[in-house]
């Protein structure tokens, strides 16, 4: 599998819009207390594959890794317990572990449809985002609103009978 279809079938797939998954990002940084897990930079953060794809690691929960850009590039394709060291892989256990409950996410549809406003409100998307969302087309995770559609149905059984009793009917003084 390709990256860009990896990272579709894990974040966008799952998370439906991109400021869900900017949520499920932020929580997985926190996990990690915002900081490169190897050196403790809090800059220039990337989620990284524990065990790299190069070794049969896929992009999911447990095998995520926080690290800077320094770190991530040092890392490259070493496996971990030739870059980590078996203390680092002992502390970073229980976050691998926590991943799994902090990606057990499911899209609602019922409660999206019921509101979807409340419903990025509950995910933990920030009001002021929200509203962007659904009101400035020029915002890259816009949703339009439902357009108002009336459907208007008609009976022309009358006219359709009207009309064939007229196309059918013989002529007046004919028999």
């Amino acid at each position: 599998m390709n990256r860009s279809k990896e990272k579709y079938d894990f974040w966008l797939k799952k998370f439906q819009h991109r400021d869900v998954v900017n949520v499920f990002k932020l929580k997985l940084f926190e996990l990690f207390d915002n900081q490169c897990f190897r050196c403790g930079a809090a800059d220039q953060l990337h989620i990284d594959h524990h065990i790299p794809r190069t070794l049969g690691g896929k992009l999911e929960p447990g095998n995520l890794v926080v690290l800077c850009r320094r770190c991530n590039n040092a890392k490259g394709t070493i496996a971990p317990d030739v870059f980590y060291g078996e203390n680092h892989l002992l502390l970073l256990a229980p976050k691998l572990e926590k991943q799994r409950e902090l990606f057990d996410f499911q899209w609602d549809w019922q409660n999206y449809n019921r509101d979807k406003s409340a419903y990025f409100l509950s995910i933990g998307v920030d009001s002021v985002t929200v509203e962007r969302i659904f009101s400035d087309p020029n915002y890259d995770g816009y949703i339009e609103p439902d357009s108002e559609k009336v459907i208007y149905t008609v009976d022309v059984t009358d006219m359709v009978d009207e009309t064939l009793e007229r196309m059918f009917k013989p002529p007046t003084g004919q028999t």
